[in-house]
C-alpha cells in the first residue's frame, strides 16, 4: 500500500513540476505606513493591560485606545481616527490581499489544531474552519532566512496557555503570519512569534503572555492582558508577492470598458452588503441603491444613477454581446466544472445550467493571451469553499464567467468562502456571494441585484507604496553583567544580543553580540 501511495505521489509531483502556479512574485509583501505599529485595527478599541509592555505605533480607525502610558511600559505613539489610521487601514486591506493570495501549499491537509511538539516545513497552510495552536510548535525554514509561514485558519483561533512558537533554521517573525477568518485568543504565558491577523474579529493575548510580533484585524478590538509582553518582529519582511495596478486583457475579450474600474455593478438592481467586507473598486447601479457598506472598507467611489452608471450600462450590455459573439471552442465539458481538474483555454459552453465546485486549475501555458470563457445557458451556481487557481501566466482579466448565456435570465450564486479569479457576469438575473468571498475581479448584472457578504472583491492587487511613519522603534532589553576584571580587562555580556531597532538586531561593529571594549583604563 505504502509503495502505491509512493508512486502516485511521485507521478502527480511529475505531472505538476511544469506548473507554474499564479503569477511570477515583483516585490516583497510591504506594511506600508503601518510598518512601525505593533497594533492596529480598522473598526475597535485597542486596550493595554496592566502591567503589560508594548513596543510599537498603536492606532484605531473609529474606536477608543487605553492603557498606553508612558515609557518604559510603552514605548512608541498612538493614532486615532486621522489620516494616518485610514491610510493604515487602506494598507492593511491590501497587504491581506497580498497574503491571503499566495499560493497554498498544504491545502487541507493539517489538521485545525497545531502544535504539541510538532515541527512545520515552510509554506501557506489553510485550514477550512477554526483552529488552535498548543504546546510546542516549531517552524522550521531549513535554513533559509527567507523561509516564509502563513497559516490560514477560515475561523477562529485560540492558543492555549503556555502555547510557544519556536523559530529555527533561519525563521524570522517577521516572516510568520497567523491569519484567521475570526477573532483570535490567546490564552495566558504563551510565548508567540509572528504576526497575529484577524479579518473580522478580536484579537487578544492573555495575562503574562509573550508576542514578538504585531496584532492586527480589519475590524475587531485588540487587548493585551495584564503583564504581557509585546515587541516588534524582528528583522524585514521578505515574503514575495505580486502586485500592479492594472491588468491589460487580451485583445479578443477587451470588452468591459468603463466597467474595468467597477468591482460591483448592476444595470437595474440593488447593490448590497452584509457585515463588513473589502472592496478595490467602484460600485455601482444605474436603477437602484447601495447600502450596507458603512463599516466596510472601500477603495473606490459609489456611483448610482448618473453619466457614469449610464455608461456602465451600456458597456455591461456591449460586454455580453461580445462575450457571446466568441465562438465556442469546447461544447462537450459536463455542466459540473471543477472537482481538481486543469484546463487549457478556450471558451467553454453548456447549454444549459451549471456550476463550479472544489478547485479549478486554468493553465495558460505561457500564454499572456490565453482567455478562459465560460458560457452557461441558465443559472451558474459556485459551491461553498471553491477555488480557482491560476497556473502558467493565466491572468485574471482573461476569465468570464456567464450566466443566462443566451437565455432570457441566469442568475450567478457563490457559495461561501469561495476563493475565486475573473469577473462574473449574470445576464437577466442576480450576481450574489456568500459569506466570506475572495474574488479577484468583479461581480456584473444586466438586470438583478449584486451583492457581497463580508467579501473581499478587488479589481487589482495594488502595491502598498504608502511610506513608514517616523524613525525605527528602539528596543533595548536591561542586562545584568559580572564584573570585568579589574587587571587584565576583557569582554562584557552579550549586550546587544537582545535589543533591536526597527525589528532588526543593534550592531556595534561588525556583527549583534559583545560590545568590545580597547583602550579604557581600568582604576
Amino acid at each position: 500500500m505504502k509503495k502505491i501511495l509512493l508512486s502516485v505521489i511521485t507521478i502527480a509531483l511529475l505531472f505538476l513540476s511544469n506548473v507554474i502556479f499564479s503569477q511570477t512574485p515583483n516585490g516583497t509583501a510591504n506594511l506600508g505606513i503601518l510598518t512601525s505599529f505593533g497594533a492596529y485595527t480598522g473598526a475597535g478599541g485597542v486596550a493595554n493591560g496592566t502591567g503589560a509592555s508594548f513596543t510599537g505605533d498603536v492606532g484605531t480607525n473609529v474606536g477608543i485606545i487605553s492603557g498606553f502610558g508612558a515609557s518604559p511600559s510603552f514605548t512608541g505613539n498612538t493614532y486615532n481616527a486621522n489620516a494616518t489610521t485610514l491610510q493604515a487601514k487602506f494598507d492593511l486591506f491590501r497587504f491581506y490581499i497580498h497574503l491571503y493570495d499566495k499560493f497554498v501549499d498544504f491545502p487541507t491537509t493539517h489538521a485545525p489544531a497545531f502544535g504539541n511538539g510538532e515541527t512545520l516545513a515552510p509554506g501557506v497552510y489553510s485550514i477550512p474552519g477554526a483552529g488552535s495552536i498548543a504546546g510546542v510548535l516549531t517552524l522550521n525554514g531549513g535554513g533559509n532566512p527567507n523561509a516564509f509561514f502563513i497559516i490560514k485558519w477560515g475561523g477562529a483561533l485560540t492558543a492555549g496557555a503556555g502555547a510557544t512558537i519556536t523559530l529555527t533554521g533561519g525563521t524570522k517573525s517577521c516572516n510568520v503570519f497567523f491569519m484567521a477568518n475570526g477573532a483570535i485568543s490567546v490564552a495566558a504565558n504563551a510565548n508567540l512569534k509572528g504576526t497575529l491577523f484577524a479579518k473580522i474579529g478580536a484579537v487578544g493575548i492573555g495575562a503574562d503572555a509573550i508576542l514578538e510580533g504585531r496584532m492586527l484585524s480589519l475590524e475587531g478590538a485588540i487587548t493585551t492582558g495584564a503583564g504581557a509582553v509585546v515587541s516588534p518582529p524582528l528583522g524585514t519582511c521578505t515574503i514575495p508577492i505580486f502586485c500592479e495596478s492594472g491588468c491589460s486583457p487580451a485583445p479578443s475579450v477587451d470588452v468591459l470598458g468603463i466597467l474595468s474600474s467597477y468591482a460591483l455593478f448592476t444595470s437595474s438592481g440593488a447593490v448590497s452588503n452584509t457585515s463588513t467586507s473589502g472592496i478595490n473598486g467602484k460600485i455601482g447601479t444605474n436603477v437602484g441603491a447601495s447600502s450596507g457598506y458603512e463599516s466596510s472598507v472601500i477603495i473606490g467611489s459609489f456611483e448610482t444613477a448618473n453619466a457614469a452608471t449610464a455608461q456602465a450600462k451600456t458597456d455591461v450590455d456591449n460586454a455580453y454581446t461580445a462575450l457571446m459573439a466568441l465562438p465556442n471552442t469546447v461544447t462537450n465539458h459536463a455542466a459540473a466544472f471543477g472537482t481538481g481538474e486543469i484546463i487549457n483555454a478556450g471558451v467553454y459552453f453548456v447549454n444549459g445550467a451549471g456550476s463550479l465546485g472544489g478547485t479549478i486549475t486554468l493553465d495558460a501555458q505561457n500564454n499572456p493571451n490565453a482567455t478562459f470563457v465560460f458560457k452557461f445557458a441558465g443559472a451558474f451556481s459556485v459551491g461553498a469553499q471553491s477555488k480557482i487557481i491560476l497556473a502558467n501566466g493565466a491572468r485574471r482579466c482573461n476569465v468570464f464567467w456567464i450566466g443566462g448565456a443566451g437565455v432570457a435570465t441566469g442568475a450567478v450564486s457563490i457559495g461561501a468562502a469561495s476563493d475565486l479569479k475573473g469577473t462574473f457576469l449574470s445576464h437577466g438575473g442576480a450576481c450574489t456571494s456568500g459569506d466570506g468571498l475572495f474574488l479577484s475581479g468583479r461581480l456584473l448584472s444586466t438586470d438583478g441585484a449584486a451583492t457581497t457578504y463580508a467579501g473581499i472583491v478587488y479589481n487589482n492587487p495594488e502595491c502598498v507604496t504608502s511610506t513608514p511613519l517616523g524613525t525605527p522603534v528602539i528596543v533595548a532589553v536591561a542586562d545584568t553583567t559580572a564584573p570585568v576584571n579589574g587587571s587584565t580587562g576583557g569582554n562584557t555580556a552579550a549586550l546587544t544580543l537582545n535589543d533591536k531597532l526597527g525589528g532588526a538586531p543593534v550592531v556595534i561593529g561588525t556583527a549583534p553580540g559583545n560590545v568590545v571594549l580597547t583602550g579604557v583604563t581600568v582604576p
